[in-house]
Formats: structure tokens, C-alpha cells, sequence
């Protein structure tokens, strides 16, 4: 019998579960659609499991083979108390989705099979980058571990400049069902107050912080209104805006379902991602979401998120950390009705372009058989491989 084991930073998949149970909504995007692959992987290998490090400690174990854990760890991932879960749960593939270096080498050392499986990577400054990830290149590089895939083709490509071989890694993706066909193309609305999006996690990292202020610099210029939809630091942010005479024109939601984001996009004028340069480097999910709303996107620049968007043609790109820019980046596309409309009208290519043929579960599913076709299937769909026919038809 095989036993996987999926270890991961964050998230609560038995909150995932629970939640699902009492009013079958998700509220992060991607979390019940592996509940689900897990739940196919266990009924063909036996068990299947996930640890996340952030939730409370538990075990929870489901009637479908699936085990749900919580480490209680924080964001104390790589130690010696997750090791022993990891090592209670004894699994014969371990799938390691953080840039674990320990956890690794523990699987590699025990002779399991192991995939590290990343959403995103350390986003600091290139020396620290260089001196924390060294070695991360030549341990996915050694033969024990026999799957390493990034997120998106921008997030293979971020792989392979680390280091990893080529021919080792896999651009994957979730499935999405949703498409910008529940939408038509967007013309810039004639109203007053504009009405600017956030979603996802309420932090300094995440540019919540220089969202506010660039609110504050537009007074005078644009009568434009936040809504913020997430969790984390809302108190904090509050009486940022509170300090800037923005108590009347920020609304902080909290959580909301998933299914309901779309809408909510669409209904905005303007999404804003503004990331900053020390937030982990990914493509955001809400990305997938606001291309569906057909909504244009204002986003800082960031590695992985520049990969796939042109500025003024799929996007609106500005320098991360700087309010300013931010500003006047939402000042530009809200004065600028052709702008406005050729980035909403793009959406569905640049929507279509990031679709990958190669889903988590599918994945998983063929690295577990181990059958000499299923490997050779994932060989063919490597970033190496596809590049080099990238080449080869152009």
C-alpha cells in the first residue's frame, strides 16, 4: 500500500473540510478541489494525507482513506517537531510544497519518494536570496527526489534560474472552471466614487498598506473608494486609514465565499495587487479571478507576475513599495477610457495563456503510479522539453 503525504506551509484543511460539510463553499480557491484529488489517491494507492504547518495541531483522519493534519507550528516549518508528524505518518511519497531543505533530505535520506511542489518562492533581496537558497537547487537536483514542479510556466522558469535542471521540472496548475466568458469586456465607467478591489491576505507585505496611502495621494485628483476583502491585519489597517481621512472611503469585508469573487471584480472598476518586493514570490489565484471578472488589473511589478502580463496591454504594472506609483498608476487607467478598454477586452487571451495541461491532481497521480508511461508522460511535459519544442515549431 502507498501512503502519500502532502506537507505544505499554511492553510487548514480540516477547517476546508468542515466548512465544506456545513455549507459546501470554499473560501480560498483551489483548497476543496484537493481535498477531492486526494480523496481519488487514496482510493487508488491506499492513504493519502496533508500537514500543514500553520494550523492548530491535530489529526483528523476521514472515512475516504484522507488524513488532515495540523502542525501548530506557525511558520516553523523545517523542524524537528514536523519531522516527528511527518515520521508518524511514516508515508512511502512525500510531496514537500514549501522550499523545505530538511524535510527534503529527510525524505531523500528514508529512501521515500519525493516531490517538492512549490506556489512560490522566497521573494528577498538577491544577496539573502542567494546565501538562504544556495543549496536548495542542488538538493532538488539529486536523484531521490523525482518530481519538481513550479507554479505556471513563470514559476518553472523561476526554478530553472535557480538552478534546477531543466528537464526535471513541471509547470503545473489547479482547474479552473470558471472563464472570462461569464463576462462581457468592460468600458470605463462615466460614475463618481470609483470603486478599487483587494482580495486576499490584509498585511503590509501584500501592499494593503501602500494601497491606503496611494488613496490618500489621490484626494483632490480622483473621488475613489477601497473595498478589501480578506483577513490579517485589519485593526492595523483601519487606522492607517483612519490617520489619512479615509475613514468614509475603505470597506473592510473580511472573508467572503469564493464562488462570489468574480462578481464582486466585476462590479469594481480596478483590482489591485500590490505586493511588495518581500512578499513570497507566486502568482497570485486572484489573478485567475479578476481575468475572469474582466476587470483591469493594477499590479506591482513582480518577477513571476511581470512573466505573464505586458503593461498597458493585459495590465497596469507599477514599481512595488511605492504608493506613489500605485496612484498614479490607478489615475492612468481611470482617466484613459481606450486604455481601460483594450486591457479589459485582452483578458480572455492573457487568461487562456496561463492555462497549463498538466493539474495538481493529475500530476501527483501519475508520479505515484511509478508506471514507466506515467513517468514518461511527466518527462515529456517538463519545462525543458517544452521549451526546446517551443524552439523547435517557432
Amino acid at each position: 500500500m502507498k501512503r502519500l503525504l502532502v506537507v505544505q506551509a499554511s492553510g487548514d484543511f480540516r477547517e476546508v473540510h468542515l466548512q465544506r460539510q456545513r455549507s459546501g463553499v470554499e473560501y480560498q480557491f483551489g483548497q476543496i478541489y484537493m481535498l477531492d484529488a486526494l480523496n481519488r489517491i487514496a482510493r487508488r494507492y491506499g492513504q493519502a494525507g496533508v500537514l500543514s504547518c500553520t494550523a492548530p495541531r491535530h489529526v483528523l483522519r476521514l472515512p475516504t482513506g484522507v488524513t488532515l493534519m495540523g502542525a501548530g507550528a506557525g511558520r516553523a516549518c523545517d523542524t524537528n517537531s514536523v519531522l516527528a508528524m511527518v515520521a508518524d505518518y511514516d508515508p512511502t511519497h512525500l510531496v514537500v510544497q514549501a522550499p523545505l531543505p530538511k524535510m527534503i533530505r529527510w525524505g531523500v535520506a528514508g529512501a521515500r519518494d519525493v516531490a517538492c511542489v512549490l506556489t512560490r518562492l522566497p521573494a528577498i533581496n538577491p544577496v539573502a536570496r542567494h546565501l538562504g537558497m544556495a543549496r536548495l537547487p542542488a538538493i532538488l537536483n539529486d536523484r531521490g527526489v523525482s518530481l519538481v514542479a513550479g507554479h505556471t510556466m513563470s514559476g518553472a522558469k523561476a526554478l530553472v534560474d535557480m538552478g534546477v535542471a531543466a528537464n526535471k521540472v513541471v509547470a503545473w496548475d489547479f482547474v479552473h472552471e470558471r472563464t472570462p466568458h461569464l463576462f462581457a469586456a468592460k468600458q470605463l465607467p462615466d460614475r463618481q466614487p470609483h470603486r478599487l478591489l483587494h482580495v486576499g491576505r490584509i498585511d503590509e507585505k501584500k501592499g494593503v498598506g501602500d494601497l491606503i496611502r496611494a488613496l490618500a495621494l489621490l484626494k483632490g485628483r480622483r473621488d475613489v473608494h477601497l473595498e478589501i476583502i480578506g483577513q490579517g491585519h485589519i485593526d492595523k489597517m483601519q487606522a492607517l486609514g483612519i490617520s489619512l481621512g479615509l475613514f468614509q472611503k475603505i470597506r473592510f469585508l473580511g472573508q467572503i465565499p469564493n464562488y462570489q469573487i468574480p462578481a464582486r471584480m466585476n462590479a469594481a472598476d480596478a483590482v489591485i495587487m500590490a505586493d511588495r518586493a518581500t512578499f513570497p514570490m507566486g502568482l497570485p489565484l486572484t489573478v485567475y479571478e479578476a481575468l475572469v471578472s474582466r476587470t483591469p488589473i493594477i499590479a506591482s511589478h513582480r518577477p513571476l507576475l511581470a512573466g505573464h502580463f505586458t503593461d498597458r496591454e493585459n495590465a497596469l504594472l507599477f514599481r512595488a513599495g511605492n504608493p506613489k506609483a500605485l496612484a498614479d498608476a490607478i489615475d492612468m487607467l481611470l482617466a484613459d477610457q481606450l486604455l481601460y478598454a483594450r486591457i479589459s477586452r485582452n483578458a480572455t487571451a492573457s487568461w487562456t495563456a496561463l492555462q497549463r495541461s498538466v493539474k495538481w491532481g493529475q500530476m501527483l497521480d501519475r508520479w505515484m503510479s511509478g508506471a514507466v508511461q506515467d513517468r514518461a508522460w511527466l518527462a515529456a511535459q517538463s519545462y525543458g522539453v517544452l521549451m526546446a519544442k517551443q524552439v523547435t515549431d517557432g
